[in-house]
This record gives structure tokens, sequence and C-alpha cells, in this order.
């Protein structure tokens, strides 16, 4: 039984098949408290959502439910997924429940075979070659737990790799991306590698990103429409609250690092076509047709899925609205984005104010702990 806490680190408990017999399939576990430790003296149910069900491909005596937090019989107030799944009601209230996701996941496998003299390594097939084995089998362990895997090709980095899932709704593209980080990192075991998804690995100067294509089923790339209402009123919301958004989407120090080095990352507060630069961009067909679909960039590993889905959406339908005016400045720091994540009044307030606190003290604990780490552990 698996969930992602708001720190975005993957729990786990495994339980003995009998208590999947039970009417309410779950298990106790102490609670969370605002340093994201655990309280012995409370607890909460985690309660198995019996849709995600899926064997594991890496231990296949195994099976995983993702999870949502309770407490008593109401949803969890800091549970992310539960706060996904209210601002998705919220969103279908106004029409908006066409919203698709898609995500390109990037990780690199340290010490894996380094092929000589290969040039650029994107879309470098003499790369991908050398580590197709274990590439190979992390895309088969993903389509064998229900995920269509739409591409996946050696990145700019060494030995770093790209794995792209096909469109589906916000709240299943939200799992999947948990279970593709789990996926990734114990299908690489396997092999006797690891996987470091980090945002930005310090010995090599790579930068790893989670990219969101965002789309409505409605206005598909194929149409070949350059105005697609919705999607332009989303992408204004997302840029509008991208200050605040920072603090969840990119929410370790290491995270601004990938933003400050990386010309790639997304550290520009824009809207362009074809701009990997900017935090947010228009893909176009090879005639230069806008594609009706809008790829958010400030994204990485480190982050909570579920909530970073829940606050995107949520900035994305908050400007359609109330026409707020676009945002130019981003925050350098964990500190400042926090800062600019309690300021912003309807994502709190979307998401829930108590959620937000217990993130935010989460965060700005972290930090203050971050300057005794060094390289990969910050």
């Amino acid at each position: 039984m698996a969930w992602c806490d708001l720190s975005g680190t993957v729990r786990a408990k495994i339980v003995a098949s009998e208590a999947f017999h039970r009417k309410r399939v779950g298990t106790s576990i102490s609670a969370p408290d605002l340093n994201g430790r655990v309280d012995p003296n409370r607890s909460v149910w985690l309660a198995a959502d019996v849709s995600t069900f899926a064997k594991l491909p890496w231990l296949p005596d195994h099976g995983r439910f993702l999870c949502d937090l309770e407490a008593t019989d109401a949803g969890c107030q800091i549970c992310p997924r539960s706060a996904l799944r209210r601002v998705l009601e919220r969103i279908d209230e106004r029409g908006l429940h066409r919203l698709q996701a898609a995500v390109e996941c990037e990780f690199v496998l340290e010490d894996a075979a380094r092929p000589a003299n290969v040039g650029s390594h994107y879309c470098n097939a003499a790369a991908l070659n050398a580590n197709i084995q274990v590439v190979s089998a992390i895309v088969s362990a993903i389509e064998q737990q229900g995920l269509g895997v739409s591409h996946y090709h050696a990145e700019a980095g060494e030995t770093q790799f790209e794995v792209g899932l096909s469109p589906m709704n916000p709240m299943k593209m939200a799992d999947a991306v948990v279970i593709v980080r789990e996926t990734i990192s114990n299908v690489a075991q396997g092999f006797g590698l690891a996987a470091n998804l980090s945002p930005y690995v310090e010995s090599t100067g790579v930068a790893n990103g989670l990219h969101v294509h965002w789309s409505f089923d409605d206005c598909p790339e194929k149409s070949g429409d350059p105005n697609c209402p919705d999607i332009e009123a989303f992408a204004d919301g997302l840029l509008h609250h991208l200050p605040a958004l920072l603090a969840i989407t990119a929410p370790a120090r290491i995270s601004h690092e990938r933003l400050k080095r990386s010309k790639w990352a997304g550290a520009r507060a824009s809207v362009e076509y074809e701009m990997r630069g900017s935090a947010l961009r228009i893909p176009t067909s090879v005639t230069g047709i806008p594609s009706g679909r809008i790829e958010f960039r400030a994204l990485d590993n480190l982050a909570n899925p579920h909530l970073a889905f829940a606050a995107m959406i949520l900035a994305g339908s908050i400007i359609g609205a109330t026409g707020a005016k676009r945002s130019t400045t981003l925050p350098s720091t964990v500190t400042e984005a926090v800062s600019c994540l309690r300021a912003d009044k309807d994502l709190s307030e979307g998401l829930g104010d108590y959620l937000i606190h217990v993130f935010s003290e989460l965060q700005l604990s972290a930090e203050a702990r971050a300057p005794s780490l060094d390289g990969e552990r910050i």
C-alpha cells in the first residue's frame, strides 16, 4: 500500500492479502506531523484505491495499491491525492472536465555503459543501444502496470534518458508519475544500476525535469487550432500564479539549482512557441501550427505529483474566472517561493489553508537543514 507524502517521498506499508477481503480496504499508520516525521499519539487510515491495483513486475508475488490518507471518516486535510480530487471536482463544476495530462520523465542511469565518441547524446542511437536492455525493461515494466508509453529516447546528458507517457486524466497521470518513478528505480536496481531522478546531478551538471503537457480532449493536436480558448486561459493562469507554483513544482534547493543552471529548465516566466527555456512552451507541428497543448517545464521529480497537479489545475482554472494580470518575476530560492505561495490567497484557499500551512512549514524546515548538506544529499 503506497502513498506519496507532502515532501514528495513515496512511502509504503506491506500488509497481508487477507486485509483486502474486508469491506473497507486499508490499514492504519501513524499520522505525519509538521516536520514530516510521525506523531506516535495519532493515527490516520491508509485507504486503498482498488482501481490502482497492479502486480509489481520486479516483485511478482507482490501487488500495489495507491492510497489516500483519511482521518476518521473524512478526507485527511494534508492528503495530496485528496486535494487533487477536490480540485478536479471543482473544475468539473465549471465544465473543464476535459483536461488531459501527458508527462515526460527524465532520469540518469549511473554507472551505465558509456559509448565512446557519440557526439550529441540527444536521441543518439548508440547512446540508447548501449543501455537498451535496462531502458526497454523499464518501459516494459511501466506498460505491464497498465500505463501507455508514447516514446523513449536518449536525452542530452550522458546516460540520461526520457520516458514519455500517453495523455490521460490528471488523477491517473499523477498516480502514473508515482508509479513510473518507482519503476525506473526498481528496474534499474535489478540491473545493478542506480537511477538518479534528481533535478540537478552535481557531478555531471545534468538536469532532470518532469515536463507536463496539458490539453483539452476537444482541442486535439490534429485540429491545428491555434486559438483553443480553454488552453489559452489555462496558460494565463499558470503564468500568473507561477511564483507561488514554484514552491510546489520546484520544492527543494537542488530544484532551484536546475532552474538556475540549465537553459532548458523553464526558468523564464513566459509563454513562448517552442522555447524550452520558458516555463510554458507551446509545441508546434513541423509546419509551425500550434498544437493545442501547453507544456509546463518548471516541474521536477522531487515534487509531489498530486499536489503539483492540483496547484497547476487550480491556477489554470482561476484565471479563466478572474482575468488576473500576468507575473514576470520568479523566486530564486525555496524561502522566496514559499513566501509567494503563502501570499497567493487563491491557491491557499483552493488547496486548503491548513494543507498549505503544513506544506510551507515542511519546506522551510527542510531548507533550514540544507546548509549542512552537500552535493547529491541536498
